[in-house]
């Protein structure tokens, strides 16, 4: 936990599933009824999603494959796509957390598997740079592996920043389990009420309103 280990000096938090909680593009297209369908099979079921998420294809390109052979035009799809992102909701307890440790000096980096519409349209809708000292997303980086990532975070940060000085917030497990095998510390997100009792537990304080 943070306060047993004081030479902790920055947190290391992921985006889907841990500060959002939710699923992206579900947000249902007036004119296509099977949106959510679509874009399941389309991108998620296929090597579209890893194309993307690495940076290989750009929005505009996954939104004329999935258009194909639907009603909707590659600009609508895309239009719909870029808005379903915009006004996500937040997970408060990890929001609060991060704003703590922010404002208590130590450094916060976010790290994110996703795709260019997370640099276009989410950190400026989120407000993501008021939370955080880096952010890296995959598809700029042109990787999805996140120890990859993290030995970024090291690298643009310098001394004194590493595995033994670094806190992780995650919801996948293989994440948690390969950031505390390099030496860090890992926390699982799991739930609000979850997270919530394990900042209670480390004794860390948290601003009333949550964030600035």
């Amino acid at each position: 936990m943070v306060d047993d280990m004081p030479a902790t000096n920055l947190i290391i938090c992921d985006f889907g599933f841990t500060w959002c909680p939710s699923r992206f593009f579900s947000r249902p297209h007036p004119l296509l009824a099977s949106w959510s369908s679509v874009i399941e099979q389309k991108i998620f079921a296929s090597r579209l999603a890893d194309r993307w998420l690495s940076g290989e294809m750009s929005t505009s390109a996954v939104a004329t494959a999935v258009a194909n052979g639907t009603v909707l035009s590659p600009e609508q799809v895309e239009a719909h796509m870029r808005s379903s992102v915009r006004d996500l909701p937040v997970n408060a307890s990890v929001r609060a957390f991060v704003f703590a440790q922010h404002r208590a000096g130590r450094k916060t980096a976010m790290v994110t598997v996703n795709s260019d519409l997370f640099s276009q349209e989410i950190v400026q809708d989120q407000h993501l740079h008021e939370y955080f000292d880096l952010i890296l997303s995959s598809s700029d980086q042109h990787t999805t592996d996140k120890e990859s990532l993290w030995n970024t975070v090291f690298d643009r940060l310098g001394t004194p920043f590493s595995y033994a000085t670094s806190l992780l917030i995650d919801d996948e497990t293989r994440w948690v389990d390969c950031f505390r095998a390099r030496g860090g510390q890992a926390v699982l997100y799991t739930s609000e009420g979850a997270f919530a009792t394990w900042v209670i537990a480390s004794g860390t304080h948290i601003e009333p309103e949550g964030g600035p």
